[in-house]
């Protein structure tokens, strides 16, 4: 359903390249320059109506497929049909050309001949032989310098041809000979061998008198031997002979025979051997139409598996996860690859061909088709974009659609719907309209813009904004800004772009309108005129040449590119298979006067080629930290303090720096660092880089991520719908520009570039070993190390969000007070045994980074022990190729790539008492999981027991963009689950496609608009949308933005039906001068609740569809699942959703006990909703769990008596939830509660405008005083850090749970309250607030009198924002602020500071800490530098954080201080470090 898309998502995801030149990566916010200021993006969709245009999407190929052979090392395939072959990539089920602008290869009289080749089709270096049975002939054709050659013609008909080495072997079954042909000896003939008169050879082949369908298939196993599997004696049983190689011949009896019963195996239509293993074979049969592994031994036939029955396949067809669905109808030829451990069945009937592993799981499918809109691509791949928040944390958006006037014409002047006609020379010399110049009988023309009195003097453009509509003025089908340029406007684009229908022609006066006055306009332009690093751009995707306002338009588009401040840059994307000539001519002009070079293009989904020529201006950088440091160090004993920091470079991978610095025992930092792990990493080709591969396993030597395994690494590149570019290519771009070319005929890279990627896909991966692929430094050598900037090694990823966990010696806890402790289920289960086992284990550190890799550190020295590439993350890898910064016509040095975001989230650790899917049985081991964070929804789970001989267990992922989760397990098996779409348009019901390709087969046909569906108008109340099961509940219908309940719903089969109160016209004439009514916007959405009931191959414990980017670290504990029983499991907010209303509003409770079975498997997914038009406010944040649980169990504090955890989780949107996942049945009032019960306890009353939104993690504590549970937690926009403006209000809060330990549902009484009944504190510095002694009350209309003894909060002036979670240590709250520059230019540096405030009272510690200089002297907190803070990390006496800027102190990347002495019992909120 969604595979059309993901060429111009590759488009789009290029051009937020030039944006944003590091890629999709967010610049560290609040260190100045670009990173401060997010672009302004302009998307302006054309909808003219030739973007209803279908494209095809994958192959049709029309015969019966005869012959499948695999070309080596490749992933691609030939596939015969009658009279015809092709070349095909198996995975991207597309066509590839076989030689130079040849796709096929057909009949070349007496030199290639294809008339009947079934069977006999066979590659060898870089050959293909075939043997035509009419012509009795064999023939070669060279792929290298495209030649076909007739050769010998030996005079019989072969039912087979085969290789055995160097030895091309023919079966001939009309008399008893067979031919064996030396391939080295080309001009040599064949050689005839003749079995024995009367031997099993000789009878076997008088068997079969019909050529074509014999009675027994051949081929060699592993050892040369041939082999012959069918029946003998009247097919009361199989047999399997092995005939021993006499040299060139072979045996006449056989050396070994094997047999079975019919069942599986009845009649052998194709058998190969397995390449290692000369007893195992697979063979297809044609009765049971099946695909059966064997081995044999002894005399015996063993069936090791089989899988597949009759049956047809389309284009929705994956059997992926469930082999019981695989169908074939009469496979009739086999071939295997064995570098890529691949099986090839040509499926004579289905006119496919599948593949499958050696284990029989399938793999791909070639040979069916679906097709899609060029609009509904476009929309897909628009959406794709706003929803993935590494971009819209940097970018604001805005969109916008356009199409050309609708034209009535006549002889004479005349009048239509208001509007007077105009000459035709005046409409083409005043109005643009060019094309009226080929018709000179069209002298009067009315110019008709679908709305009243937007005629041809007045363009569609924008005045002002239509506050209750909320979109642009004016606005019509032909011109219309729907979306502002902002920080939401990426949300409304994902709901809105759906809606878009094609109409019409493409007026390019129109966009240009649209934008000019956008970017114009004296009140709503989105433009800082104060922040000149600010970037401004225009996309313009369009699908032909512009019909009308070529000149004028291009003009408006010139003059904002040559703007004198901020000028506004287009970029036009040339989309689709219907670019001519010209039309590319005209979109390179665009370009080119936009200030963006040539435009990008997006021919097909089978080609993608996009050419930048503009490059960024560069930014300077500096050292840089966002995690907090790491301290292993002891009171008493001392240790290290680890910082992890990055450095970021434009067009480059940003280079990471991992260090140690000794620290005494009281806390004091030595001067230098002790080690540094980038100045020490292993040479590229040295290090150990492992991933999950099937058939290459990583536990030989952790080392199978390597170019020797390119095609099976390629597979997991393609994974998530992303290609490698063709970085470098050997033809040149044309005579004059050698673009990717320029690396083919210098350095060390003459002979290894070639074009396509299958090169660029074995450099990806020596680039992420740390080669320098990519030529950063412009010297065409590709395979030397990369340096940098002091010419030391620099291939360490940036480790932006990820935090270090340190792993030594076990040292849980095992001194218990209470049975419900997990200390008393390690005591009763032997962790001690297990504590001196590895009591010398060495002490490892792990931490994520941008590489797309968990790295393993040696704790003492900083020597890498390893990197694990999550197999997930491998599929985003492809975002690193940037073939645009290797165009020669670049600017500045040539080379470069795309910095992404890879392994950024935070590793957990635990030591867990389960049964392991490698060693069976029970037991205690370490295991780690791996949140992806910014890298993507999902996390793999390691076994790190021995830090030597790492172990996958298994990864989850949700592709949102494809509807699908994926689990890979233990062996590296992939299943996959698929899901419904959210939202649907006009375009997804079954009655406008069909009047669409009705008007598309035939423009003339008739225009009625009735129900007959033979027309191109539809008018009816009934149109259908291809989901079963929908109620009406399940959906919300917009006609033009506005919400209609005016239906019914139904179930017709398989569809849903909409039945509309009134009826409703789709027409589909795109034409624009159909008299019919004009189409309304559609949109329907499907909420998140009729996904999951409805995604009937999506199991409910593997529902991860709400999972978005795992930000949140989780928590691991044990949880009562009976009144005896109780396992690990993992709690973890359901991530970052972007712009999503399904995605991210959630907690998961993941099973960490069953990892054979079901791994990964979740034991509840607990919504969150959305706030909506709540009491007091109104709600529009799109909201996300984010942040970290705290979770708190019997092990952390005196006085629980259950089993289990509260967990307490905050979310994007300020609220706080209390979750039941203990063995509790009643709450403190005595009622019912049970597990997985949830409540609302505290709101931030938090909206867009006052920016109170929670990214950070709260902290916990039990407060000394009132004994109470203490929860902290800050408010700001992490994504706009620089934002100012007065509306801003973020609060520092501190808050108690006065029902702990007990859980109470508060939602409906207490919630919206919450902050009312908290003290005001800001100016407290005295504890004269504190609410532990308030009897003060505030009357709450419709609540009546709150006491304010809840918590208190503190207000941050100057538009401040906590930008890390907060720290309480011996009673004190820490927290780390930023606050935006106050110069209007807001490209500057802004100031951070630390304020301290008591835990229960909220009074102000800050002035405690520091006295502030003259210049901060009236902040109300501690001055610390400049930049963004990391959160607060204490030891001892101490508080050390890291800072992306500059620090006030000696030490500029780091901030240290003396903590405040108070009392307080702090909760421990994460095992990561040192405690599992």
């Amino acid at each position: 359903m969604k595979k059309y898309y993901k060429i111009l998502l590759n488009v789009l995801i290029i051009n937020f390249l030039i944006i944003n030149p590091i890629n999709s990566k967010t610049l560290p916010p609040g260190t100045g320059g670009e990173a401060d200021v997010p672009a302004n993006v302009l998307i302006l969709l054309d909808a003219s109506g030739s973007m209803s245009n279908r494209t095809t999407i994958g192959i049709n190929y029309n015969n019966n497929v005869r012959a499948v052979a695999p070309i080596t090392n490749t992933g691609s395939v030939l596939v015969y049909t009658q009279n015809n072959m092709r070349q095909v990539n198996q995975a991207g089920n597309s066509l590839e050309n076989i030689y130079s602008g040849r796709p096929t290869l057909t009949n070349d009289w007496n030199r290639f001949m294809l008339r009947d080749n079934a069977k006999k089709v066979v590659y060898y270096n870089d050959q293909v032989f075939t043997y035509d049975n009419n012509d009795r002939r064999l023939f070669k054709y060279n792929f290298t310098n495209n030649t076909s050659t007739g050769l010998e013609r030996i005079g019989q008909r072969f039912s087979q041809m085969f290789l055995n080495g160097d030895n091309l072997v023919l079966m001939n079954h009309v008399g008893a000979n067979y031919y064996v042909k030396d391939l080295t000896a080309i001009n040599v003939n064949a050689t005839t061998c003749s079995p024995s008169r009367n031997s099993i050879l000789d009878r076997i082949l008088r068997l079969g008198q019909y050529w074509e369908h014999p009675q027994f298939t051949f081929n060699v196993d592993a050892s040369g031997n041939l082999i012959a599997v069918g029946s003998l004696d009247r097919r009361t049983q199989v047999q399997l002979y092995k005939f021993a190689s006499t040299g060139t011949c072979f045996e006449s009896e056989p050396s070994n025979t094997y047999t079975t019963s019919l069942n599986p195996i009845h009649t052998p239509s194709s058998v190969v051997g397995h390449p290692t293993d000369e007893n195992q074979f697979f063979l297809t049969d044609s009765i049971y139409h099946n695909l059966t592994k064997i081995s044999v031994s002894g005399t015996t036939i063993t069936i090791d598996a089989s899988v597949g029955r009759s049956g047809s396949i389309n284009a929705n067809y994956n059997p992926t996860t469930n082999q019981n669905g695989i169908r074939f109808r009469n496979p009739y030829h086999i071939a295997i690859e064995s570098s890529s451990s691949r099986i090839y069945v040509a499926d004579e009937r289905n006119r496919a061909v599948q593949s499958f592993d050696y284990n029989l799981n399938f793999k791909h499918d070639t040979g069916t088709s679906t097709s899609m809109s060029r609009m509904r691509g476009a929309q897909e791949a628009i959406q794709s974009i706003v929803t993935d928040s590494s971009l819209i944390s940097s970018v604001n958006f805005g969109y916008g659609l356009w199409s050309d006037y609708r034209l009535w014409y006549n002889s004479r002047p005349f009048t239509y719907y208001g509007i007077r006609s105009v000459p035709r020379n005046t409409a083409i010399s005043r109005y643009g309209i060019d094309w009226l110049s080929r018709y000179s009988w069209m002298r009067h023309v009315v110019l008709y813009g679908n709305v009243n009195n937007i005629g041809p003097d007045r363009f569609p453009g924008f005045e002002m904004w239509q506050n209750g509509r909320d979109r642009g003025y004016p606005c019509s089908n032909v011109g219309c800004i729907e979306v502002q340029v902002n920080r939401d406007g990426a949300a409304k684009i994902n709901t809105r772009v759906s809606s878009a229908q094609p109409m019409y022609g493409t007026n390019a006066n129109f966009f240009a309108t649209l934008a000019e006055e956008y970017y114009n306009h004296p009140t709503l332009s989105p433009i800082d005129p104060n922040s000149d690093c600010q970037g401004n751009y225009i996309i313009v995707i369009g699908d032909g040449e512009f019909t009308s306002g070529r000149t004028i338009g291009f003009n408006k588009i010139q003059q904002l590119a040559n703007r004198q401040n901020s000028p506004v840059k287009t970029i036009p994307i040339a989309y689709g298979t219907g670019i001519s000539a010209s039309g590319l001519s005209q979109f390179n002009d665009l370009a080119r006067r936009g200030g963006t070079g040539d435009a990008i293009i997006a021919a097909n989904p089978a080609a993608l080629k996009a050419r930048i020529t503009e490059i960024i201006r560069n930014i300077q950088a500096d050292k840089l930290a966002f995690t907090a440091p790491a301290i292993t160090a002891k009171v008493g004993e001392g240790g290290f303090l680890y910082q992890a920091q990055f450095q970021y470079r434009q067009k480059k991978e940003w280079l990471g720096s991992l260090s140690a610095t000794s620290m005494t025992d009281d806390g004091e930092l030595a001067n230098d660092f002790t080690w540094e792990a980038a100045r020490q990493m292993p040479l590229p080709r040295s290090r150990k880089i492992w991933t999950v591969l099937p058939t290459k396993d990583y536990r030989d030597d952790l080392n199978n991520f390597t170019e020797a395994n390119s095609i099976l690494i390629n597979e997991q590149f393609e994974s998530l719908g992303i290609e490698v570019g063709d970085y470098h290519s050997d033809a040149p771009t044309s005579s004059t520009n050698v673009g990717t070319a320029r690396c083919s005929n210098s350095g060390d890279s003459r002979t290894s570039i070639q074009d396509g990627n299958e090169d660029d896909i074995k450099g990806l991966i020596s680039f992420v070993r740390g080669e320098d692929y990519f030529d950063y430094d412009s010297d065409c050598f590709l395979d030397e190390p990369r340096l940098d900037d002091n010419g030391r090694h620099g291939y360490l990823g940036d480790i932006y969000h990820s935090e270090l966990v340190v792993v030594g010696p076990p040292s849980a806890n095992t001194n218990f007070i209470k049975k419900n402790e997990e200390a008393y289920f390690r005591s009763t289960n032997n962790y001690q045994a297990f504590k001196n086992a590895n009591e010398n284990r060495a002490k490892t550190i792990y931490v994520g980074a941008n590489d797309g890799v968990l790295h393993a550190f040696n704790g003492n020295t900083g020597q890498e022990l390893w990197g694990f590439i999550p197999p997930f993350i491998i599929g985003k890898l492809p975002l690193i190729v940037n073939p645009s910064l290797n165009d020669n016509n670049a600017l500045g040095d040539k080379g470069g790539s795309s910095a992404i975001y890879g392994v950024d989230g935070s590793p957990v650790v635990h030591d867990m008492f389960i049964k392991h899917p490698y060693f069976g049985g029970t037991n205690w081991y370490t295991i780690m999981m791996v949140p992806f964070g910014r890298g993507g929804a999902g996390f793999s789970v390691l076994d790190v027991t021995n830090p030597e001989k790492p172990l996958h267990l298994y990864s989850i992922y949700n592709d949102s963009v494809q509807n699908e989760v994926l689990r890979m397990n233990h062996l590296g098996i992939v299943s996959r689950f698929d899901y419904i779409d959210e939202t649907y348009s006009w375009l997804d019901l079954d009655e406008a496609d069909t009047i669409i390709a009705n008007y598309q087969a035939d423009n003339n046909v008739d225009s009625t608009c009735n129900t007959t569906l033979t027309t191109s108008c539809y008018t009816g109340r009934n149109f259908t949308l291809p989901v079963t099961g929908l109620t009406k509940t399940d959906m919300t219908i917009f006609f033009d933005g506005i919400i209609t309940t005016a239906y019914q719903v139904s179930q017709n089969g398989s569809s849903t039906t909409i039945s509309f109160s009134s009826a409703q016209t789709y027409n589909g004439d795109t034409s624009g001068t159909s008299l019919n009514p004009n189409n309304k916007n559609l949109s329907i959405s499907i909420n998140s609740d009729a996904i999951a009931r409805l995604s009937t191959n999506l199991p409910a414990d593997y529902d991860y569809s709400k999972l978005g980017e795992t930000w949140s670290s989780p928590r691991i504990f044990r949880m009562p699942v009976t009144s005896n029983k109780d396992k690990y499991v993992a709690v973890m907010g359901a991530g970052y959703g972007a712009t999503s209303k399904t995605v991210g509003s959630g907690v998961f409770v993941v099973d960490l006990d069953d990892f054979i079975d079901r791994p990964g498997s979740i034991d509840k997914a607990i919504s969150v909703s959305d706030k909506v038009n709540g009491t007091n406010v109104s709600h529009e944040i799109i909201n996300s769990v984010l942040a970290n649980p705290v979770v708190i169990t019997a092990d952390q504090t005196t006085g629980i008596n259950y089993k289990g955890a509260l967990v307490y989780v905050n979310d994007l949107e300020g609220k706080v939830t209390k979750i039941n996942l203990t063995d509790m049945t009643e709450t403190k009032a005595g009622l019912r509660t049970e597990l997985y019960d949830s409540t609302v306890i505290f709101e931030t009353l938090s909206t867009s405008t006052n920016g109170r939104y929670m990214f950070h993690s709260m902290d916990s504590a039990i407060g000394t005083t009132s004994k109470n549970l203490w929860l902290y937690a800050g408010t700001g926009d992490y994504e706009r850090v620089t934002t100012k403006n007065n509306n801003i209000d973020n609060l520092l809060i501190g808050f108690r749970d006065k029902d702990f330990p007990y859980y109470e549902d508060v939602s409906e009484i207490y919630s919206p309250l919450s902050l009312f009944a908290c003290q005001d504190t800001t100016d407290d510095g005295t504890g004269i607030k504190c609410p532990l002694d308030s009897n003060e009350e505030v009357v709450i209309r419709g609540f009546g009198p709150v006491t304010k003894d809840v918590g208190w909060f503190i207000k941050l002036e100057n538009s401040q924002k906590v930008v890390a979670e907060p720290t309480v240590t011996r009673g004190v709250a820490y927290f780390p602020i930023y606050e935006p520059t106050t110069s209007l230019n807001q490209c500057d540096p802004g100031k951070a500071f630390v304020c301290a405030v008591d835990d229960e009272c909220g009074t102000n510690y800050s002035s405690r800490l520091g006295t502030n200089d003259a210049a901060n002297r009236n902040q109300q907190c501690l001055y610390v530098g400049s930049g963004v803070l990391s959160k607060l990390v204490a030891f001892g006496n101490k508080l050390f954080a890291n800072i992306a800027g500059k620090s006030t102190q000696d030490k500029t990347d780091l901030v240290q201080l003396n903590s405040i002495q108070e009392d307080v019992e702090a909760m421990r909120s994460s095992w990561r470090e040192g405690n599992f």
